[in-house]
């Protein structure tokens, strides 16, 4: 079973997709409601996000947020679905992004283009995934908090200035 990988905006068709994935796996384990899935970061101008495909099904996603007057970037809404978890498609949609940001490529959607000198990435990690972001190079960067209602941690990886 094989994903492509595919940067998308809030209009392209994919994104409902994403939405419903984001809910399923992040937002009604949590007994949360319908409308929880959406973030504040959807829809800002530096925001975008990837999603792994798999015969039209977004099976995995993640957020990417530039932040302006940054050199910073925040990853988010990290999620994939439960039957293609510990199969390699959240490592693939990471590792991806962190050779976007690494080689200061243009990540260019449907109605996007999104660029910039970026050297740092962060993550609001739930606890749980710490392993997860320890193993593509994150480090754990002060103490827990919760966020909607669980442990989170925030974690960074920062890149050379030199390429």
């Amino acid at each position: 079973m094989t994903v492509s990988l595919h940067w998308v905006d809030e209009e392209d068709l994919l994104f409902t997709k994403l939405l419903d994935l984001r809910w399923r796996v992040l937002r009604e384990p949590l007994g949360m409601e319908r409308g929880t899935e959406n973030n504040f970061l959807d829809g800002k101008p530096r925001t975008t996000h990837l999603v792994a495909v798999n015969n039209s099904n977004v099976v995995g996603t993640i957020t990417i947020w530039m932040i302006p007057n940054s050199n910073q970037v925040r990853l988010d809404q990290v999620c994939v679905d439960v039957d293609w978890q510990k199969k390699g498609v959240g490592s693939k949609l990471v590792k991806e992004f962190l050779r976007v940001i690494q080689n200061k490529s243009t990540v260019k959607t449907t109605n996007k283009t999104v660029s910039g000198n970026y050297n740092s990435i962060f993550v609001h990690s739930r606890v749980s995934a710490v392993k997860f972001y320890q193993s593509l190079g994150f480090e754990i960067e002060g103490e827990s908090f919760l966020e909607v209602g669980i442990p989170h941690i925030n974690m960074t990886i920062n890149f050379d200035d030199e390429k």
